[in-house]
């Protein structure tokens, strides 16, 4: 017999256990707090948690709210993410449960779409048991530079003062002058809006660094690659000139590769399909809760700064 509760607040901690219990990770209540601040969407928590018979936390399905810009529409969606079932607790059907009561709470709380990007073990799930649809799989865009992989082996490594260290070396040499990415228009396509409110909400996750001169520009981190969420760029002499520049600076820093990820319809692929050094591969599935704003989903560009862990 299980027990079902909204997300608030006080109960983050709960989510700090089911972190470490099904994935082995350590998250910070703090981390989690500015996570979930979505505010100024006008909601927020929207998830429910599962408790067992001695109440303790047994697993976890939420959303977090998305502004979608369509032309001059501004439209509250959801992106699904933080899926997690206590080992102990897998096998019970809760994902299931707890997914349908949080689509039920989101279209209550004015939400149009729900969407996100399954992976591989809860992909069966989505599509079959909870009425998901796959519009594609996401493009994996990726250009190969020829330097030590000192990036994949500080990432594998996991050395705290070492990794400081080295973002403060990244920061030195790729020179991100701008504070915020900001992408006002995308060629007529909705498309996830990111102004300087979202900016300051995504400040809970650190070391994302925006690169360019307020013409071109690129947001971006690193990690074992330099990773791109996104990027603004009228024409492609800027973007070539844009990432050879960041090319030559990944070589200094032993980045091997530039990786960035996006559906067919992104504006932003056209220049990637345009230099000779990009080599493609398939990413995750981009789906949706079939039946709600089916034709806002498929009609929407999407790019790897719209994951809610970049």
């Amino acid at each position: 017999m299980y027990n079902f509760e909204r997300i608030t607040k006080e109960r983050l901690s709960h989510l700090v256990i089911l972190y470490k219990a099904a994935f082995n990770k350590k998250i910070s209540i703090d981390f989690l707090a500015k996570k979930f601040d979505t505010e100024r969407l006008g909601t927020g928590y929207l998830g429910f948690l599962a408790y067992d018979e001695n109440n303790e936390p047994a697993a976890y399905y939420g959303v977090f709210p998305y502004l979608v810009r369509n032309g001059n529409m501004n439209i509250v969606t959801a992106q699904s993410g933080d899926t997690m079932t206590h080992p102990k607790h897998q096998g019970k059907g809760l994902f299931t449960t707890l997914a349908k009561m949080t689509y039920e709470l989101a279209k209550n709380e004015g939400i149009d779409l729900v969407w996100g990007f399954p992976n591989k073990n809860s992909y069966p799930g989505f599509i079959k048991k909870l009425n998901w649809m796959d519009n594609e799989v996401l493009i994996k865009s990726k250009i190969k530079i020829r330097t030590l992989p000192v990036a994949k082996a500080l990432n594998k490594l996991k050395i705290q003062w070492f990794d400081a260290l080295y973002a403060s070396i990244c920061s030195l040499v790729l020179q991100p002058k701008l504070k915020e990415f900001i992408k006002k228009e995308n060629c007529g396509i909705p498309f996830i809006a990111k102004d300087e409110v979202f900016f300051r909400y995504k400040n809970y996750i650190k070391n994302r660094i925006v690169i360019g001169d307020g013409k071109k520009n690129l947001w971006a981190k690193v990690e074992s690659s330099l990773l791109i969420g996104d990027i603004s760029c009228e024409n492609l002499e800027d973007f070539n000139t844009l990432i050879d520049g960041i090319k030559s600076k990944c070589a200094i820093l032993g980045i091997t590769e530039i990786i960035f990820i996006c559906n067919a319809i992104n504006p932003d692929l056209k220049f990637f399909k345009q230099r000779q050094d990009v080599i493609y591969e398939d990413s995750l599935s981009y789906c949706h809760l079939a039946d709600w704003d089916d034709n806002l989903a498929k009609s929407m560009s999407i790019c790897f700064g719209d994951f809610d862990t970049f």
